[in-house]
C-alpha cells in the first residue's frame, strides 16, 4: 500500500491544480479533494466518501488527447488537454475489493468519478456516497433562485440548499461552475461547513461508475460560458425561477443555467416582459437558429445579468448577436477577435467582407419593423463597429466574404456615420 498522504495533478498549463489527500486510521479512512486555479483555492478540502479499512494500492498518472467528451448523452461537458490521475484503492481485508478515484485535471477545470473495476467474487459495491460532500472557501457566493424571481449571488453560508448546474462567484474575482456531466441536476444541502451530497454517486449496477463531477474555472464570465456545453445548442429554461425581467432573464440563466428565457414563450414574465425587436432576434441566434448548421461558436463578452455578445460561424459566414439587460451601453464589436483566427482556405483573413447590421433604432430614427437595417460593403477585419444599445436591446451582425479587396467608399462610409472606429 501506498504511504503518501497527499498527491497532486495539475493541468497542462499548471494553472490548476487537483489535490487528493486520505487520512485518519484505518477505521476511519477518507479521502478528499481540492481544486486550485491560478493559485486561488476554488474548492476546499471535500470529501469523496468514507472507506474505513481501505488504503491506497497505486497511483498512475498519464497524459491524454487534446479533447474528450465526459459524457455521451445530454449536458456532456469536453475537457481540452487535460492529464489524468487514477488512485487505485484496495480493501485491507477480505475479500479486498478494489475502487478508483479518477481525476482529470485540464486548463480550464477539473473532474472526477469513481469506478468500480471487474474483479473476481465481487458482488457488493464498498460503502462509497456516504459523507460525499463540497466545502469552498470563505465568501464564496452562488447564484441561487431568490424570493419573487430571479437569480442573485447569495454567500453559501445562508443558503440551505443548491442545486447543479452551480454558478459560484469568489472574493477575488475568480468563477466556477459546478456541473454533473451527463446526469441530473444534484442536490446539495448544507451541512456542517460543506454541502451534501443527497444521494449515492454509484450507479447500482454493473459498471460501477458515478457520474463526472466537474469544476470548470474560468477569469471572467466569458471564459465560463465559453467552456460549458450549451454552445452547439441553447436550449430554453424549462425552470420557474427565472428573472421578472426577461432581458435580464436572458443575460443571466446562460451563466447560472446554461438555458434562455424563449422570447416568444406562452406564460412569459408580465411584470416587464418587454425587450426590443432587435433583442428577441438576437436571442434567436444565441439559442441555435439562423444557418441550417454550425461549424463555430464563440463568446465574446458577457457579464451576468447585464449583456452577452456570441458569434456563430457556418461556412464563411460569420453572425454576431448581442443582448443588453435593463441597462442600456455602448458595445463595440472588433471584427478582428471573429477573423482573425479563421483558416485560410476558410475566410481569407485579410480580405473584404459585406456587412449587414440590425440593431435597435436611436432616438429620432424611422425603423421598419422596430429595427435600423445597413448594410456596408468592403470591410476588414481591422473595422470595429460601434453599437449604441438600448435597455432590453440588442443586435445582429452579419459578414459575408467580398471577391474584390480593399477598402470601397461604403466601408469609410461605415467609419464617417460613427458606426465604426
Amino acid at each position: 500500500m501506498a504511504t503518501s498522504s497527499d498527491i497532486s495533478l495539475f493541468s497542462p498549463d499548471r494553472r490548476v491544480e487537483v489535490r487528493c489527500t486520505w487520512a485518519g486510521t484505518p477505521a476511519t479512512q477518507t479521502f478528499t479533494w481540492q481544486v486550485w486555479f491560478a493559485g486561488h483555492l476554488m474548492v476546499a478540502p471535500s470529501s469523496l466518501g468514507l472507506f474505513p479499512g481501505w488504503g491506497v494500492a497505486s497511483v498512475v498518472r498519464s497524459r491524454r488527447g487534446h479533447f474528450a467528451l465526459l459524457s455521451d448523452v445530454d449536458n456532456a461537458v469536453w475537457l481540452d488537454h487535460r492529464n489524468e490521475m487514477v488512485v487505485r484503492l484496495r480493501e485491507q481485508a477480505a475479500p479486498q475489493r478494489r475502487l478508483d478515484l479518477i481525476f482529470w485535471c485540464c486548463d480550464h477545470g477539473a473532474a472526477v468519478r469513481m469506478r468500480v473495476p471487474r474483479q473476481r467474487g465481487v458482488f457488493a459495491l464498498p460503502a462509497a456516497g456516504a459523507g460525499v460532500n463540497y466545502r469552498f472557501p470563505v465568501g464564496t457566493a452562488g447564484w441561487l433562485p431568490v424570493a419573487g424571481g430571479g437569480f442573485r449571488p447569495v454567500p453559501l453560508a445562508l443558503a440551505p440548499m443548491c442545486e447543479t448546474p452551480l454558478t459560484l462567484q469568489y472574493p477575488h474575482g475568480k468563477l466556477a461552475c459546478l456541473l454533473t456531466a451527463g446526469g441530473a441536476p444534484l442536490t446539495l444541502r448544507a451541512a456542517g461547513d460543506g454541502w451534501a451530497v443527497d444521494t449515492a454517486l454509484l450507479t447500482p449496477k454493473r459498471p460501477y461508475l458515478s457520474p463526472w463531477q466537474v469544476v470548470l474555472l474560468a477569469d471572467a464570465p466569458r471564459d465560463l460560458l465559453a467552456q460549458s456545453s450549451w454552445l452547439p445548442t441553447l436550449a430554453p429554461c424549462p425552470r420557474a425561477d427565472v428573472p421578472v425581467c426577461e432581458a435580464v432573464a436572458n443575460c443571466t440563466l446562460p451563466f447560472v443555467r446554461y438555458a434562455l428565457w424563449p422570447a416568444n414563450r406562452p406564460g412569459a414574465p408580465t411584470a416587464a416582459p418587454d425587450v426590443t425587436p432587435a433583442h428577441r432576434l438576437a436571442v434567436a441566434l444565441l439559442a441555435g437558429g439562423g444557418e441550417s448548421g454550425w461549424d463555430e461558436t464563440r463568446v465574446l463578452r458577457g457579464a451576468i445579468g447585464a449583456f452577452l455578445v456570441l458569434a456563430r460561424r457556418s461556412g464563411q459566414v460569420w453572425q454576431v448577436g448581442g443582448i443588453t439587460g435593463a441597462e442600456g451601453r455602448v458595445l463595440t464589436v472588433r471584427l478582428e477577435e471573429i477573423l482573425n483566427g479563421v483558416p485560410w482556405e476558410d475566410a481569407p483573413p485579410y480580405g473584404t467582407y459585406t456587412l449587414e447590421i440590425v440593431r435597435d433604432p436611436l432616438p429620432g430614427e424611422a425603423a421598419a419593423d422596430g429595427v435600423v437595417r445597413e448594410t456596408f460593403h468592403g470591410v476588414d477585419l481591422w473595422d470595429k463597429p460601434r453599437l449604441e444599445l438600448l435597455p432590453k436591446g440588442g443586435f445582429l451582425l452579419r459578414l459575408e466574404p467580398e471577391a474584390a479587396a480593399g477598402r470601397s467608399d461604403a466601408a469609410r462610409g461605415l467609419v464617417e456615420s460613427g458606426l465604426c472606429s
